[in-house]
């Protein structure tokens, strides 16, 4: 379990990668974060 700030910032990195999904910085971050389907949110 995340601490309920992690959580938050994923919530918002993987909204930002949904909604930018072919911005070039979004396949940058995706290298380094899992992608959003492995979230249960």
């Amino acid at each position: 379990m995340l601490p309920m700030f992690q959580q938050k910032l994923l919530k918002v990195i993987i909204n930002q990668l949904l909604a930018k999904h072919n911005h070039p910085v979004s396949t940058q971050l995706s290298m380094h974060y899992p992608s959003p389907q492995q979230f249960q949110l």
